[in-house]
């Protein structure tokens, strides 16, 4: 399954063509609803990219203690 994008927002923000059972009020929420999400996702996997190289240098630093303190 692939993950919507902010494109396919504006898209079906341009449409409002998602289920004609929704009112335009209900579909204008739930595309609010879902920017919210998206742009909270990539707020987490930028945090995460950050993460990933100083966890790294700190596995290593705790690698090198452990080896220390065992010998």
């Amino acid at each position: 399954m692939r993950r919507i994008s902010h494109t396919d927002i504006v898209g079906y923000r341009r449409s409002l063509a998602m289920s004609p059972s929704l009112s335009r009020g209900e579909t204008e929420r739930l595309l609010n609803d879902l920017e919210a999400l998206l742009s909270e996702r990539d707020r987490a996997l930028g945090a995460l990219e950050r993460l990933a190289p100083a966890f790294t240098e700190v596995r290593h630093a705790l690698n090198e203690l452990h080896r220390s303190i065992n010998t």
